[in-house]
């Protein structure tokens, strides 16, 4: 099988190009693989050379310039009508959320939101995307990304993720030629939290079971034979023990004495989180006041974005680390940071070695809970409105799993935080069983999700899977 595999952002290369599945998947097939990586970091730590795989860079401009008024209302008209039809809590927060752009892009997406209403059943929202579908078909990436299908003899065409924009766009090409498409499922909380999945794919990848009737829920035209459970990549490379280092040297890295414990605060992006720095200022406090005793904390921030409103932190206090990503920022618009290899090896023995995490609502509760590591999860803000955004968050379907496991403590005031952060500090064995079936629940069974196991899955299904008819 000739197989095109669309990686488009920093997170499918940690999750596909630094780890083996190319080396994996070129086994069974002979491989191209579109990426963002800039020429000046084209260097094989990110694009290896193996016999079978050839590489070429995604085209970043995916829709030849500006695209057109009317495509754009009707791809977010099709988005809030998807969003408002599922009436989920995170689609409503999701909907509900502030406007960004210009005047006129503020005003087209308040139209597309109000209209919405009038689109949100299953009829109305298949022709919105069968609208869209007709309306790309001709765009000049698509019919670009058609030429090289053609000429390469392309048989099937996977994404690492059915969201980032890009990445659509040969699938929108795979689509008018009628070949075999296939995507991801990138995150735990992409079919309840966000849009619609479009385009079209002949199968889809998910984490977990619960994920998979998710999808068949809010994706009607989608069927069970479409889905295959694959457990997560994101999180295999934390099997590999030979990143670990002693425990002395990883926080003698940091600047940290081994002889004190360790607190790991796992901060958001600004948009999600902007009162990270408040939160990791009280924690530092709290210590210093010895509400919480012989502690050191290590703050995580996101891959995401600049880490810069942590920094005064190193200067107020003595026993806190900003643990920098070991991310590069291309300062580009798209796929703007990328991972390293070391990160891997910092986040893992992060995970490996913190006595205790600390976050809000984030995935990296999944992270330390798969290290057995006890997590506190925030609940308070420093004014009404972030704490009932904080609120909502933990009423998000995905994070309901989590908050009704037992697997973490919610701390809605100082107090709880102190009481729990103790806790669990006294006893770190404390609600660990209940870690083991959140992890069991979210990754399946970790053991026998392997890169080997998912790239197995991966050409069972692209050759074995009907083709969709598009219109």
């Amino acid at each position: 099988m000739k197989l095109l595999f669309v990686i488009p952002n920093g997170v499918g290369v940690r999750d596909f190009l630094t780890q083996s599945f190319t080396k994996l998947l070129v086994e069974d097939n002979d491989v191209i693989v579109l990426h963002p990586i800039p020429i000046e970091l084209a260097t094989e730590s990110y694009l290896p050379k193996l016999e079978g795989v050839s590489y070429q860079p995604l085209i970043m401009d995916p829709s030849g310039g500006r695209p057109s008024k009317f495509r754009a209302f009707i791809y977010h008209t099709l988005r809030f009508a998807h969003m408002r039809w599922g009436n989920t809590k995170g689609m409503r927060v999701t909907i509900a959320r502030g406007l960004k752009g210009s005047f006129y892009g503020k005003t087209m997406l308040a139209f597309s939101r109000f209209i919405s209403r009038f689109f949100a059943n299953k009829p109305a929202i298949n022709f919105l995307e069968q609208m869209h579908s007709h309306l790309c078909k001709e765009l000049p990436s698509v019919l670009i990304y058609k030429h090289l299908l053609e000429t390469n003899g392309i048989d099937a065409v996977l994404t690492s993720t059915q969201r980032f924009e890009p990445s659509v766009y040969p699938i929108y090409a795979a689509n008018a030629l009628g070949l075999r498409t296939a995507t991801f499922v990138s995150s735990w909380d992409n079919l309840t939290t966000k849009p619609r999945i479009t385009p079209t794919f002949s199968q889809f990848f998910v984490w977990n079971e619960l994920m998979a009737r998710e999808l068949l829920k809010f994706h009607p035209n989608v069927s069970a034979n479409q889905v295959s459970i694959t457990g997560a990549p994101q999180f295999i490379h934390y099997k590999n023990k030979e990143l670990i280092v002693s425990r002395e040297e990883f926080l003698t890295g940091l600047g940290f004495s081994p002889s004190l414990r360790l607190i790991c605060y796992s901060g958001a992006m600004q948009g999600i989180s902007s009162e990270d720095v408040d939160h990791v200022r009280l924690l530092l406090q709290l210590i210093k006041n010895e509400d919480i005793q012989d502690c050191q904390v290590a703050v995580r921030p996101s891959p995401f974005e600049s880490y810069d409103r942590y920094l005064s932190l190193e200067n107020e206090f003595v026993n806190v680390r900003v643990a920098r990503p070991d991310w590069i920022d291309t300062k580009r618009k798209m796929a703007r940071f990328l991972p390293t290899k070391k990160d891997k090896m910092s986040l893992a023995n992060l995970a490996f070695h913190s006595d205790l995490n600390i976050n809000i609502a984030s995935t990296m509760t999944i992270d330390f809970a798969l290290h057995d590591k006890p997590v506190i999860n925030l609940a308070f803000g420093f004014s009404d409105r972030h704490t009932t955004l904080y609120e909502d968050y933990y009423g998000f379907e995905h994070y309901q799993r989590v908050v009704k496991s037992g697997a973490v403590r919610i701390a809605r005031n100082s107090q709880e935080l102190i009481s729990y952060c103790n806790m669990y500090l006294t006893n770190p064995t404390k609600d660990s069983s209940q870690r083991a079936k959140l992890v069991e629940e979210i990754l399946g069974s970790p053991t026998q999700s392997t890169e080997r196991s998912i790239t197995k899955t991966i050409n069972e299904k692209l050759r074995i899977h009907p083709v969709l008819t598009t219109t």
